[in-house]
Order: structure tokens, then sequence, then C-alpha cells
């Protein structure tokens, strides 16, 4: 199947319906499961809430890291940017 675009000048709950009338076009009544790839923005959550409802909801790999990121450092990493010590050859 060929990948859709979608695009507006309109507001977010305008793109919500365009989506919602794409998925509805691609067999939305048909699917066992809904799940919507987003990057956490609250207004794209809104849409999600709003227009899919039933959905499992995930958080794009990069800003799943970014948000874990400023959360839970790695292991022997302090949150702070500390200058190097030394030199790297």
């Amino acid at each position: 199947m060929p990948p859709w675009y979608l695009a507006t000048e309109g507001t977010w709950e305008e793109l919500g319906l365009l989506i919602y009338q794409l998925a509805r076009r691609q067999g939305l009544r048909l699917a066992k499961q809904v799940v919507c790839l987003a990057d956490g923005a609250h207004p794209i959550l809104k849409v999600l809430e709003r227009w899919f409802p039933q959905a499992l909801g995930l958080l794009d790999w990069y800003h799943l890291h970014e948000h874990l990121a400023t959360v839970a450092p790695a292991p022997g990493r302090s949150r702070v940017a500390r200058p190097l010590k030394g030199r790297l050859d």
C-alpha cells in the first residue's frame, strides 16, 4: 500500500478530522487495533484522544530518548554537562 500524505494550514482540529477521514477510507472500521505514533506534543495528543480514543498511543523513538535523557541519565553520567578532562586522540 502506498503512503498517504496530509497537509493543511488549518487548526489541529481540522488536521485531526482529515486524518480521521483518511483512516476511514483506508479501513479504520475493519482494524482490530489502531496504533498512533506521535512525538508527544500536547496538540497532537488532544487530536488522538478526540478522533482515535480506542488507539494505542506510542511515543516515537527520538522523542522517547530525548525525554528519558532528561530524567534518567546514562549510568556514570551526570545530568550536567562537564568539560572533558584531558584530550581525545
